[in-house]
């Protein structure tokens, strides 16, 4: 197994591609119509202003990607922000075209609690963008929308920060020539998605648990003690392998085994090379030094997992040092504790600490498909998913303060689906052509959809534990293949390349 988190701090030169399945939030629905252009609309910005953005008030309260704002910039060049420094777009964006140079005129007007905003070429209303109070956005586009395909882009941005030039997700619409589907991004180079003349993309919030984090997260404060009578852990390149009195669940993985490390646990998974990590403290560059031991408490079926890092040394023998476990519950339940530390006042611990989960990282191909991160202050953190690896995540400002538990208890409303997900796999999730789905129980219907849920392939003979989709004659992009089960319904995501 690589050094997990020498890989996450070098990920910039890696060009890691994350293939995890974030839910925008929205249902999407496309129509056709004409674009009919606003009336008694308000002049917002001229091409004959040196103004990039402007903020208008609006008179409801908006939510966009769980963001609730109450007010909203809108540029010059087909997009809106909610919120924007000087000339530079940051947070969540809209996008419904680019161009440096912007449209000729800027409208707006709000009516019935919708906020209208047009853009104009020589007074023809190009491209609108509706935001309702409910939540709803409308994507619409005139008969002479497509001025420049190659920066014809429909889009939804979260959490762009424009010094780096990053995001943490976000979603472009893609046309494969006879569908036209919402594609998950981590780049910000991205090509056109081209959106259609006289076309309506409706974005309708519903409200996803999708790669929800499987664990209710609280913080409590408890007495930190060091471990007595630990047996004490060695590791050198390799991780130090520790074997559990019972089997244990992380995600779609249970296993028997950890690998400890610096500040990480892994758990291998049953694809070949690709692992769980549970990270309780991972500080760039490393640890200089530590002592790590582990010790096991309880009686059978109430047994717990003590790890300890004691006197971990960071930021190069500076005199800088944390402690810390992970607990590891034989009911599922897992704890970050922390104890003493000492940062000196000139040491930035912001950027530096990661604390939190990873799902599915390949050894091999250096993709994963979730990350969860804490930001904000260590003693009450708020916790996040990302998509894109290389963006700002390591964003705690504080080292968690002494006597403080993060607990992490298990979902149970969460359990049948999770057993369900764990009996099920496919694989590869990322596909020029077949993918196999092993299962543990009978499956009585396989249905592939796409992006727009249009119904692409349905299976209900002939299926097997073992059961292989031939992909190879479907457009590229994201599909959503549903499993039917005597137990349940369970769908997982594959991208066809």
């Amino acid at each position: 197994m690589k050094n997990f988190i020498t890989l996450i701090y070098c990920s910039f030169f890696l060009n890691l591609f994350c293939y995890g399945q974030q839910s925008l939030g929205y249902d999407l629905q496309i129509t056709s119509a004409p674009l009919t252009p606003l009336e008694n609309a308000t002049l917002l910005i001229s091409n004959t202003e040196d103004t990039f953005a402007k903020k208008i008030i609006l008179p409801f309260e908006f939510s966009l990607n769980n963001d609730v704002v109450s007010d909203i910039w809108i540029s010059q060049v087909g997009a809106l922000s909610t919120k924007i420094t000087d000339d530079e777009i940051e947070d969540d964006i809209l996008i419904g075209y680019y161009s440096e140079n912007g449209f000729d005129q800027t409208l707006y007007v709000i009516e019935n609690d919708i906020l209208k905003v047009e853009w104009q070429n020589n007074t023809t209303a190009i491209l609108q963008i509706w935001l309702y109070k409910n939540g709803k956005v409308d994507f619409r586009y005139g008969d002479q929308f497509n001025l420049n395909t190659e920066e014809s882009i429909l889009a939804i941005v979260k959490n762009y920060n424009s010094d780096e030039d990053i995001f943490s997700n976000g979603w472009l619409l893609q046309n494969d020539g006879t569908n036209e589907f919402l594609m998950e991004i981590c780049e910000v180079d991205i090509e056109s998605s081209s959106p259609k003349n006289n076309q309506i993309y409706e974005f309708t919030p519903f409200l996803s648990d999708a790669n929800k984090l499987p664990y209710e997260f609280t913080t409590v404060i408890e007495s930190y003690n060091e471990l007595e009578n630990a047996t004490e852990i060695t590791f050198d390149d390799a991780d130090f392998v520790l074997d559990l009195p019972f089997n244990f669940s992380v995600f779609d993985t249970t296993s028997n085994q950890l690998f400890v490390s610096a500040g990480v646990i892994a758990l291998e998974t049953a694809t070949e090379n690709t692992y769980n990590y549970i990270i309780p403290a991972a500080i760039y560059d490393e640890f200089e030094s530590m002592d790590v031991s582990y010790t096991i408490t309880g009686e059978s079926g109430n047994q717990i997992v003590k790890i300890q890092w004691k006197d971990a040394e960071i930021y190069d023998n500076l005199g800088n040092w944390m402690n810390f476990q992970a607990w590891i519950y034989e009911n599922g339940t897992i704890e970050y504790r922390y104890g003493s530390s000492q940062i000196a006042d000139s040491v930035d611990i912001e950027h530096k600490l990661l604390i939190g989960f990873i799902q599915n990282y390949s050894d091999d191909t250096d993709n994963i498909e979730n990350l969860w991160y804490f930001n904000g202050n260590g003693d009450a953190p708020n916790l996040e998913r990302i998509c894109n690896i290389d963006y700002g995540f390591l964003d705690l400002l504080s080292l968690p303060i002494e006597n403080r538990v993060y607990r992490f208890t298990k979902n149970t409303v969460d359990v049948a689906d999770y057993q369900l997900d764990r009996n099920i796999k496919i694989s590869p999730t990322i596909t020029h052509g077949t993918v196999q789905i092993s299962s543990d129980e009978p499956i009585e219907e396989i249905q592939i959809f796409n992006t727009t849920g249009v119904l692409i392939q349905n299976h209900t003979s002939h299926i097997e534990n073992t059961y292989q989709l031939d992909l190879s004659n479907v457009q590229n992009g994201n599909y959503f293949i549903r499993m039917t089960t005597n137990n349940g319904v369970i769908t997982k995501k594959v991208v066809k390349l």
